[in-house]
């Protein structure tokens, strides 16, 4: 018997829209193939012809991340080499959905799975899922899903959890119920996750060993208090923090992505940094040249600026936009995806102080909020996803060390830098 499906809201009014997207799922995505794909492929495949096209499309990874035994190459313009020019997919053309591999039968479903159900999120990499999940209010709710809200739903292996995993539910609702704190800033409610991280990273962390469960749940308690909260947002307004070190980070994750970067991503990234480029120059014309003020402080000082007029315009907009794309990929990846709490939030305040600067940076924001910022949050989304390694690779090289911060800081540096 197949277990119950739940799925975010969104998620139950999805439908693909082909040729009509503005993004072609799988251009610039890695399409990594499972052995039970490559072996769908190979059979429905194996006529003269496409046998041949097959081989010369798929080639073996040298290691098998997470699996994954194989890959469908790319074109020079980063669109998967099984796309036509009616933007169609050549494989689901001539023989039908049950022949795509999984992470084409499921963009943009992510499931999740746990003992007695499966759930069902979205990744924003699609603008589809990304207009749903960001334009509805009831988008974020999970509820009872209909089996056709995913075409299938591939079998997973289940062992004994860690201690670490073993909490995920009770966690995961605590979470949600702070991110839910729509009286404080989205970057406080993140804040309150990563000082429950903080607190508890002596006893709950990936690799730990079992505890007694009462510590958490004490934790978990006290990061609901409301008089906790207030504390926490009062020492988080109160603090001073350079910004510019935050915004160095920024330009330059989102600068080193474009090397390998759609057109799209590139085209936005780089209307959006001249336009900042600009804005710092007419302030201060001397600015990064000998005897000048600092590049980065100034960019700083446009930065502040513009985000503070963003907020006047369109403040509850923008709140609603980073709220729900903090819950979304709350539930999309879990915390156990991370070593510790503190080390999720932290990576979840760095992507949303880069949408942050993305959003106060776009030259079209204040007459058209909808589309532009459907359009960020998705291209962002996409390239950062498309670069598996990217978030951990930043979580081990920004250390607090490298930032000039305690733990507790790094998170600080870039909750301020929100706003």
């Amino acid at each position: 018997m197949a277990p119950p499906l739940f799925a975010l809201r969104y998620m139950t009014r999805f439908k693909c829209i082909a040729q009509a997207c503005e993004d072609s799922c799988c251009t610039g995505m890695k399409v990594l193939l499972t052995q039970a794909d490559r072996e769908r492929l190979t059979a429905a495949m194996a006529r003269p012809g496409d046998k041949e096209e097959l081989e010369a499309k798929v080639s073996p990874l040298p290691e098998r991340p997470d699996g994954f035994e194989s890959e469908i190459a790319l074109r020079p313009d980063r669109t998967c080499s099984f796309l036509e020019g009616d933007r169609l997919c050549s494989v689901w053309k001539r023989h039908g959905e049950s022949v795509l591999p999984d992470v084409c039968s499921l963009f943009p479903r992510v499931l999740s799975y746990l003992d007695e159900r499966v759930e069902v999120a979205g990744t924003l990499a699609c603008p589809e899922a990304a207009r749903l999940c960001l334009l509805a209010e009831d988008s974020l709710e999970l509820v009872e899903a209909p089996s056709s809200v995913t075409e299938r739903v591939p079998p997973v292996t289940r062992g004994t959890p860690e201690p670490y995993v073993a909490h995920l539910e009770e966690v995961r609702a605590c979470g949600v119920e702070l991110l839910g704190l729509t009286r404080y800033p989205v970057q406080t409610r993140l804040m309150m996750i990563a000082e429950l991280g903080f607190r508890t990273a002596g006893f709950f962390h990936r690799g730990a060993p079992p505890f007694d469960p009462a510590l958490l749940r004490e934790e978990l308690a006290r990061s609901r208090r409301p008089e906790v909260q207030e504390e926490l947002h009062q020492s988080l307004a109160a603090v001073e923090a350079p910004g510019e070190v935050a915004l160095q980070v920024v330009v330059r994750m989102l600068t080193s992505l474009q090397p390998a970067g759609t057109a799209r991503y590139n085209q936005m990234v780089n209307v959006i940094l001249n336009g900042y480029m600009q804005a710092a120059m007419q302030l201060e014309p001397q600015a990064g040249e000998p005897g000048g003020p600092g590049l980065f402080s100034v960019l700083q000082r446009v930065y502040e600026a513009r985000r503070e007029r963003l907020d006047a315009v369109l403040g509850e907009k923008i709140s609603q936009y980073c709220t729900r794309y903090c819950l979304n990929e709350w539930y999309r990846e879990w915390y156990t995806k991370s070593p510790d709490l503190l080390s999720h939030a932290f990576k979840l305040l760095l992507r949303l102080s880069a949408l942050r600067f993305l959003l106060a940076g776009h030259p079209m924001i204040e007459q058209a909020p909808e589309p532009c910022a459907v359009e960020i949050f998705q291209i962002f989304t996409k390239q950062v996803e498309r670069d598996l390694q990217l978030m951990s690779l930043l979580d081990q090289t920004l250390t607090p060390e490298t930032l000039g911060v305690d733990a507790a800081g790094r998170a600080v540096l870039f909750a301020k830098a929100c706003g």
